[in-house]
């Protein structure tokens, strides 16, 4: 079932490993000190939650590399990127509020970045499990035929 896309698996774990670290950090709290960078909407949602989250969608990835499934991966690269999504909206919010220059825009493109590659990694898992289904059932309809000629 995973033919084809073993030269993603390298990266798809290390990007889930990213995103589970995130999480334990989000999971442990904050300081005064540190909850004084959160966004709006970091700190909108506990960052304990924010915590589950990421390691949610970091953990749907990593079942899906260990159930060899592309239909769980493309759901944890979904759940990946909406994460990345909401944290990058919160850090271009903040940008926007603080008016010119922008400072801290590092955040900003580093969360837009990894949300674009979540993305992409799941419109190609996607698409990857639509062709192995399609193989799938061709496969089936050529090996009926067959049985259907060697009956006749």
């Amino acid at each position: 079932m995973m033919r084809g896309k073993q030269s993603w698996i390298p990266v798809l774990v290390l990007g889930a490993a990213d995103l589970a670290q995130r999480g334990l950090d989000y999971s442990t709290g904050d300081t005064p000190k540190t909850g004084a960078f959160l966004s709006r909407i970091e700190r909108g949602l506990a960052l304990e939650w924010w915590g589950v989250l990421c390691i949610l969608a970091a953990g749907i990835v990593l079942a899906g590399v260990v159930w060899k499934s592309t239909r769980t991966l493309a759901t944890g690269a979904i759940c990946s990127a909406a994460v990345y999504a909401g944290l990058a909206a919160g850090r271009v919010g903040e940008l926007i509020l603080a008016g010119w220059p922008p400072d801290g825009w590092r955040s900003a493109v580093h969360f837009s970045i990894m949300a674009a590659i979540w993305c992409y990694a799941a419109g190609m898992l996607s698409l990857r499990d639509a062709i192995e289904k399609d193989r799938e059932e061709r496969r089936g309809e050529r090996a009926t035929r067959i049985a259907n000629r060697r009956a006749t």
